[in-house]
């Protein structure tokens, strides 16, 4: 009769493990949740990095060191044994399933070492995993010993029980080092935002974590304390049949916490203005999407794949509002979860409760937004009529022309005011305007001003200097000037929650394009021979876009 054999071939079995499905901060928080689970109030990361190339940094190790209980020479032993676990299938916590830790380490590195003891003035154990050689199965993992703490995280230690794991033999490091400590400070600070605001204090090379809320509801403890907090709505409870695989619990029902806020007016600012530095520095342009948090940690945040909503949410208007949905373990199933803790995704019956629900406040939401914008817009256009402002249609672009014009291309002429005077008066939408010296007055203050007029003639733009402050125009008769207009409107009318913002950015950069190309002109133009070259080269461009154009509306 043949031997039984192992299901599990365990060094190649190790190997194939190392591709799981977690990057670098979902295999960071992993360690976290061992460390909060061992009931740590402190809890240091500590990078050791090296620079090999310019500005580019290599992890040589990462060292996880908390206060929790420590543990006893038998759960060092095992701490490290896929599947083990002391709490296994405990839905009372944040883990339960007994991989997370050792899956986490070995997806990053090929060396595992944990020391812990479980009194105040007990002897540090130590134990370790090393896959460097498990192809050929022989990988074991040592029996604990007595161990020096080791001296670079000596500073660290806990002063009575306590728990480090390193890593080490990092070879799985995939971006910069710099980008991969920053970017752990705001997964940290999101995914374990809770445990923060009870107590817990983390630890990146020793600058604290701040907590992030998605829903900017509790500013407690993050980087701005002070800020107005989102509106919040009236919490959505939501009753779910507990899977029959939950031994004494199958069928009952338990509850889903559904919380939605409304960002505060304040921080939403004008229309387009999603990635000013007040946004991206609180990591508001990032939140376009839900957050799933399963007794109290973060399991999954961004937009729900095969949202009911379709692709009219998550879209960047909706980072102005926020969303949490808070299970408990006894709903794994239903939510997906996987053994590692990185996302979960609603089982599509529940995908479609949760739209219901949320969806109404949702719409009232993006219609108070919008709004809002309309108001501010509206104020802002009368006080800037009120003190004679100008405006052309194309301030956008005209603002970021005169922040950038560090080099004066401007063709000079011999009488500015003439030259001006005998613009505006050629233009008859101003014909019967009693300011014109206000318009004047408006070009002059900038490099390069839009004006949309129509003439004959082939050309769709043409520049006049009027001696340092130029006016470039539009020709609206042109077939391209008619079918930006006409996609403009189409796109600014669209269902999309996003559309006017699209439809602005588009106009901008079409803007910030024909600028670019008058400026280059110019450049050129101070050489008169090149001047009729380049009138013949706008004339011919101007012909061949009106042939393309009516040919593409023909096909």
């Amino acid at each position: 009769m043949s031997a039984s054999l192992s299901p599990v071939s365990a060094g190649q079995a190790l190997q194939s493990m190392r591709d799981s499905d977690f990057d670098c901060y979902s295999a960071y928080a992993e360690a976290i949740d061992n460390s909060i689970q061992a009931g740590a109030s402190e809890i240091n990361v500590q990078f050791q990095t090296e620079t090999r190339r310019t500005s580019y940094e290599y992890i040589k190790r990462v060292a996880f060191i908390d206060n929790g209980t420590g543990m006893d020479k038998n759960l060092i032993h095992n701490c490290l044994v896929l599947g083990y676990s002391s709490r296994f299938n405990d839905r009372t916590g944040i883990g339960r399933f007994g991989v997370g830790m050792t899956m986490g380490a070995i997806h990053e590195c090929r060396n595992v070492r944990v020391y812990s003891r479980d009194t105040e003035q007990g002897e540090w154990l130590s134990t370790t995993l090393d896959i460097s050689s498990s192809d050929d199965g022989s990988v074991a993992i040592a029996s604990p010993a007595i161990s020096e703490f080791p001296e670079w995280i000596d500073s660290l230690k806990p002063r009575g029980t306590g728990t480090a794991v390193i890593w080490s033999d990092y070879d799985r490091q995939v971006e910069n080092g710099k980008r991969i400590i920053s970017e752990s400070k705001v997964y940290f600070g999101r995914v374990f935002r809770k445990f923060i605001w009870d107590g817990l204090k983390i630890y990146i090379n020793g600058e604290p974590v701040k907590a992030i809320d998605p829903l900017y509801a509790n500013m407690e403890k993050t980087k701005f304390p002070n800020d107005v907090p989102a509106t919040l709505a009236d919490p959505i409870r939501l009753e779910w049949t507990v899977p029959d695989d939950v031994e004494g619990e199958a069928g009952r029902k338990d509850t889903i916490t559904i919380r939605l806020s409304l960002l505060s007016e304040e921080i939403r600012g004008f229309r387009g203005t999603g990635a000013r530095k007040e946004v991206t520095e609180r990591y508001i342009d990032r939140n376009q999407g839900v957050s799933i948090t399963r007794n109290g940690r973060e399991v999954f945040y961004g937009p729900i794949s095969y949202w009911p909503g379709g692709k009219s949410w998550f879209d960047e208007i909706d980072r102005w509002w926020g969303c949490e949905i808070e299970f408990s373990p006894l709903l794994d199933r239903v939510f997906q979860v996987k053994n590692i803790k990185r996302g979960a995704a609603p089982v599509r019956d529940l995908k479609e409760a949760i739209f219901e629900q949320i969806n109404p406040t949702v719409k009232n939401y993006i219609a108070q937004i919008q709004e809002d914008w309309d108001k501010k817009k509206e104020k802002a256009d009368a006080q800037a009529k009120a003190q004679g402002e100008h405006d052309s249609g194309h301030k956008a672009a005209e603002k970021i022309a005169k922040k950038k014009n560090t080099e004066n291309t401007s063709k000079p002429v011999s009488d500015p005011d003439k030259a001006a005077s005998d613009l505006i008066d050629s233009m008859e939408k101003y014909q019967n305007t009693t300011d014109k010296d206000s318009i004047i007055a408006a070009w002059r203050s900038q490099p390069y001003t839009i004006e949309s007029v129509v003439w004959k003639g082939k050309e769709f733009i043409e520049l006049k200097p009027l001696g340092g402050s130029d006016v470039l125009l539009y020709n609206n008769s042109h077939p391209l000037m008619k079918r930006l207009l006409e996609l403009e409107a189409k796109i600014s009318s669209s269902e999309n929650s996003g559309s006017v913002a699209l439809a602005a950015e588009l106009k901008t950069i079409v803007d910030l394009l024909l600028l670019s190309y008058v400026k280059a002109e110019s450049k050129m133009s101070v050489d008169e021979e090149k001047t009729g070259l380049l009138e013949d080269l706008r004339t011919n461009w101007g012909m061949y876009v009106n042939s393309y154009i009516n040919d593409m509306g023909k096909e």
